[in-house]
């Protein structure tokens, strides 16, 4: 079938009538806003960054716990006081950590609106990974 321009259709773009099928318009907005996705995961891209995230979820760290929980919990590299410094410094300033001075000049960092929400669409992706893994992609 041809498209308006005379060229081929892209298959399940447009019904017999020449209407875009709804269903088919959606998948494909959603494959074409792919520079979007990835843009929206930037957290994740980064290996310490979402490790940071991650224990900050109740809140209230200094980075000296913050270093201690995560290189326990890193099996292959360490998080380095330098690495440390500039991630939490990028994560404030792109609004997914807030940092408090608190009595005795005491350094703390809490979890913005926006890293919540990743963490819980993170845990979503989770659960649905978990869920559907053993039928993925034909395993």
């Amino acid at each position: 079938m041809a498209g308006r321009d005379g060229q081929p259709a892209e298959p399940g773009l447009f019904a017999g009538d020449g209407r875009a099928s709804q269903e088919a318009v959606t998948a494909y907005a959603r494959a074409a806003a792919w520079p979007q996705l990835l843009d929206h995961l930037d957290l994740v891209r980064r290996q310490w960054d979402l490790a940071i995230i991650a224990n900050l979820r109740d809140g209230g760290v200094r980075p000296a716990g913050l270093m201690r929980m995560i290189n326990a919990q890193s099996s292959r590299r360490r998080l380095t006081w330098k690495v440390l410094a500039e991630r939490l410094h990028w994560l404030e300033d792109e609004g997914y950590v807030t940092r408090r001075e608190i009595a005795g000049g005491e350094t703390r960092y809490w979890l913005r609106p926006r890293a919540c929400r990743m963490l819980a669409a993170l845990d979503a992706l989770a659960a649905w990974y978990d869920e559907h893994e053993s039928r993925a992609c034909g395993a």
